[in-house]
């Protein structure tokens, strides 16, 4: 493997544990909501995944699996599922745009979220532009 194909190889390395983060990072801030919670530790990295990238992705594509059956239960999963999505299509293919955000969720979930009492379901909520 020549200098070029390795520093690309270290790249989507980092860019990988970048969306494993950012992932948890959101379960962690969004953990008192039920459809939330239900994730949380799920998505740690198996240590046999962090040696390739095929490993790497197919990961990912387990956690895509995971989240796409449960999108219809709420719209918090609805845009951390299309967020996390912009981040898995861009390690797959560098040309497509990434999810600019720190979180899978934006702020404004935040605000809707009580961090005493857990969130119902039946809330509506407004949807925002997506990073």
């Amino acid at each position: 493997m020549n200098t070029l194909e390795e520093l690309r190889l270290e790249a989507k390395t980092r860019f990988y544990h970048h969306i494993i983060s950012k992932l948890n990072a959101t379960l962690q801030e969004y953990n008192k909501v039920a459809v939330i919670a239900q994730f949380q530790g799920k998505f740690d990295v198996p240590e046999q995944v962090t040696f390739t990238l095929d490993g790497q992705i197919n990961h990912l594509l387990s956690i895509t699996v995971s989240l796409v059956n449960k999108v219809p239960e709420s719209p918090y999963l609805e845009e951390l599922f299309s967020n996390f999505l912009k981040d898995y299509m861009h390690l797959v293919n560098p040309e497509l745009p990434f999810h600019a955000g720190v979180l899978y969720l934006n702020d404004h979930y935040g605000s809707k979220v009580s961090r005493c009492v857990p969130v119902t379901e039946s809330v509506s909520l407004n949807y925002a532009a997506v990073n």
